[in-house]
């Protein structure tokens, strides 16, 4: 059975991957590209933990346009404070960890180097993190605190849309401008007119999921495994499902999941006694080895496809249980053939140990976030 993630963003890149030779393909939507790689047939493509340094910094970036005014006219007050405090909410721990961990990894990052240089108008940054623990009720809970106690000027978060949908509303009325560096679910934007964020939607994603399927899989009949009480997951599955339709093709089977289940036997079997020609499975890259790993259990030889929720250096380690997963591939912002500076390869030794050069591709430099920043195509839709 093989494995496949499906992403996308504007003028997409393929970056690299290990072992074999990856052969890139474009799918042309009408709307900004979607890049997919693939390797014999295992195909890996999405956020890696480099590439959330990068979208990291281009939220910081975008966050400081926003302070930058603030402070400088706070300079001129001698009861100002003293430094810019600037909130980040993420899931620190639980289930998700790695998205948050790698984020605020980008963000200290930004951070450092900005503060080295000076800070704004004189003024150092001071970063106030919040653990979500992966909950998106939490993410409400802490919003609330680093709005009316801990008085940020803006905040950066959250990885997971579910998180940033319940935030949102907090900050905008609050007034703070707050700035998602991946949540991907249309609805996060549409808090308010403080809502921000430095990556594709949902709707994208789902089409482009979708072609890959019916064109290039030459897939007529598909299945659908998701998270139904998560906006993220049940948001991409429904792009899907609404676009594979109009191409022509049929969602033979869906089956759900609530909660924090680690038990897929149910949902597996209903789907895979349809005989799809491929599954869709939209959820996080903490579900889909489970998954994974019972579809092949149960006999199921389908490839299944999912988003950049599945991406993460856990994913494809020797503990989880994904079989026939060797290939990981990135989508920038920004097409370069350039080496690595050699303050990129730093911030890659720093925070991915891991890393190799055949994947260091163009890592994304904090020195350069706020250029990043503007290539990136900000969306507020």
């Amino acid at each position: 059975m093989s494995v496949m993630a499906a992403s996308s963003n504007k003028r997409g890149r393929i970056l690299g991957s290990r072992g074999g030779k990856v052969r890139a393909k474009a799918l042309v939507t009408g709307r900004p590209k979607a890049i997919l790689a693939r390797h014999h047939t295992s195909m890996g493509c999405g956020e890696t933990a480099m590439n959330r340094l990068w979208m990291a910094t281009s939220a910081m970036a975008l966050v400081l346009l926003g302070v930058h005014l603030t402070a400088c006219k706070q300079s001129s007050d001698p009861a100002a404070s003293e430094d810019i405090p600037i909130g980040v909410y993420l899931s620190l721990s639980g289930a998700n960890a790695d998205f948050g961990v790698t984020t605020k990894n980008g963000i200290d990052l930004a951070v450092e180097e900005i503060n080295a240089a000076g800070g704004i108008g004189g003024k150092k940054i001071r970063v106030i993190a919040k653990d979500t623990r992966s909950k998106p009720e939490e993410a409400q809970t802490v919003a609330k605190q680093l709005a009316t106690q801990d008085k940020v000027v803006a905040a950066i978060g959250s990885v997971e849309s579910g998180q940033s949908i319940k935030a949102a509303p907090v900050f905008q009325e609050a007034g703070i401008p707050m700035v998602s560096p991946s949540s991907t679910n249309p609805d996060v934007t549409k808090q308010g007119d403080r809502i921000f964020r430095v990556c594709y939607l949902d709707d994208f994603q789902g089409q482009a999921c979708a072609d890959f399927a019916f064109k290039d899989m030459k897939a007529t009949k598909a299945g659908l495994l998701y998270a139904a009480d998560d906006d993220y997951s049940k948001g991409l599955a429904g792009f899907f499902r609404e676009h594979f339709k109009k191409l022509g093709g049929e969602i033979v089977a869906e089956a759900t999941f609530q909660g924090d289940v680690s038990e897929f036997k149910d949902q597996v079997s209903a789907v895979a006694a349809k005989e799809p020609a491929l599954v869709f499975v939209p959820v996080y890259y903490s579900k889909i080895g489970l998954i994974a790993r019972e579809f092949r259990k149960q006999g199921f030889k389908g490839p299944l496809l999912g988003g950049d929720g599945w991406e993460s250096e856990t994913t494809t380690t020797p503990k989880t249980p994904i079989p026939r997963f060797r290939a990981i591939s990135r989508v920038t912002a920004r097409s370069s053939r350039r080496s690595p500076t050699a303050s990129q390869r730093w911030a890659m030794t720093l925070f991915t140990p891991s890393s190799r050069p055949s994947s260091w591709g163009a890592a994304p430099a904090a020195t350069r976030s706020q250029r990043a920043c503007a290539r990136s195509g900000v969306s507020r839709v």
